[in-house]
């Protein structure tokens, strides 16, 4: 059974939902803004404890699944913001270890 775009975005506002999400910076990119988009839905519903009240979608196998074409330009700005996010780390990691000492 395949369920539409519009039957999701129905059961989504059922939910009745209130997502505060911060002002974008004007240097962020359209590819930096949809990944930290990403991220932001993912927490909001793990903090929000509904990953239980959301859809599930299976396939009997996967020549039903829709195919993810990653293309050379899409992993190098993947790679980007992993190495971003792995720097942020180092840096909140070597912040912590100072504030403990």
């Amino acid at each position: 059974m395949r369920i539409s775009l519009r039957q999701n975005c129905v059961y989504i506002k059922q939910l009745n939902l209130v997502l505060n999400v911060a002002q974008r910076r004007a240097s962020d990119g359209r590819l930096g803004q949809e990944a930290g988009d990403i991220l932001t839905l993912i927490t909001f519903a793990d903090e929000s404890k509904l990953f239980d009240r959301l859809p599930r979608y299976v396939a009997s196998g996967p020549d039903d699944m829709p195919s993810s074409r990653l293309y050379e330009r899409d992993f190098e700005a993947l790679l980007s913001l992993m190495r971003n996010m792995n720097d942020n780390i180092l840096s909140f990691q070597s912040a912590i270890v100072t504030v403990n000492n």
